[in-house]
């Protein structure tokens, strides 16, 4: 995988994974969407292909000291930009940002997310887990074995982290 799309991985499931919080609001998971985009590039397209009313992508990439996550907001049917922010931080920052972009989306669709207690993470760990959770899910005896170092690594790390705990 490139450098840093673990990252993209990870705030799109935290993103879903928030966002499913929200009264009302029906979210596919990564998985579905992942497929749907490999199919066809256009967001658009895809939103329509999963009968979506609003489709949420953007871009992260790494910078020195970080992270930079562009997110959009689009109506799939005329193709309207609702909403569109920039979330910069720090590995530590990592989750914060995630929080910030789902609630920024969850007000742009008029919706509330319920509030959820913060856990604090070794954001060393969480980088570990993101790297491993892709390695996986490739399929072969290679990426299984760096799926299990770098899971390995990361329980080290945080053992009692309830993320880190579910790989």
């Amino acid at each position: 995988y490139p450098e840093g799309e673990h990252l993209g991985w990870g705030f799109a499931d935290g993103l879903i994974d928030a966002l499913s919080a929200a009264p009302g609001l029906s979210i596919y998971p990564r998985g579905v969407t992942s497929q749907v985009r490999a199919a066809q590039s256009d967001p658009r397209a895809c939103g329509r292909l999963l009968g979506a009313e609003v489709v949420a992508y953007g871009t992260l990439r790494r910078v020195p000291g970080g992270f930079v996550a562009h997110l959009r907001l689009t109506t799939v049917e005329d193709g309207f930009q609702v909403w569109h922010q920039v979330f910069r931080g720090k590995a530590s920052d990592f989750e914060d940002r995630v929080d910030e972009a789902a609630r920024g989306i969850s007000e742009a669709m008029g919706l509330t997310l319920p509030k959820i207690d913060k856990v604090l993470r070794d954001p060393e760990a969480l980088d570990l887990f993101l790297r491993g959770r892709p390695e996986h899910f490739r399929f072969t005896a290679e990426s299984s074995e760096r799926a299990q170092e770098l899971l390995r690594l990361a329980s080290e790390r945080a053992p009692s982290d309830p993320v880190v705990l579910a790989a």
